[in-house]
């Protein structure tokens, strides 16, 4: 080896890892957005003796939130649904019904008819209903999701002491 040779620095190059760094960033980002998007923080949920998870069968769901006028923080009463990062605002449970219509439709159209038969891909509803709702309210939504054809309709709460 020359002298000369001795005394070269050797640099790891950098960049290919400060790029995958910044695609891991955006991807947690905008993953963490739709999360929010379904989970709707102005929804008070009710508490219950007993809640359990979300059971690992469920592929698809849509989150059927329901709001009620607040006038601290000037939301007014609306349903929205969220299926990943798409977003729909409905104003009655009349319009609901026509949107979970076309959902049922594509499920039914995706889906091979023998598993459609055996029950399988069907998205999974999932209702969050804020406490200072109606029964009256909550039904009306849940007869709406009945007359579309979903017979599965999970309800969220908190299990009582574990929420603040």
């Amino acid at each position: 080896m020359s002298a000369s040779a001795s005394h070269e620095r050797c640099e790891p190059n950098l960049t290919p890892m400060l790029d995958m760094v910044l695609q891991l960033v955006m991807f947690f980002m905008l993953c963490a957005n739709f999360l929010m998007e379904e989970l709707n923080k102005s929804v008070k949920l009710p508490e219950a003796v007993s809640a359990r998870a979300l059971n690992d069968n469920v592929k698809l769901a849509l989150y059927i939130n329901l709001t009620v006028d607040d006038p601290k923080t000037g939301s007014k009463k609306q349903i929205t649904t969220n299926q990943g990062p798409s977003k729909e605002v409905h104003d009655n449970s009349q319009q609901l019904k026509r949107y979970l219509d076309t959902q049922y439709t594509l499920d039914q159209k995706r889906t091979p008819p023998a598993e459609w038969a055996a029950g399988k891909g069907r998205t999974a509803l999932i209702l969050r209903a804020d406490l200072r709702t109606t029964f009256k309210e909550v039904n009306d939504i849940m007869q709406a999701c009945r007359a579309a054809g979903y017979s599965d309709i999970l309800l969220r709460a908190n299990q009582i002491g574990t929420h603040k």
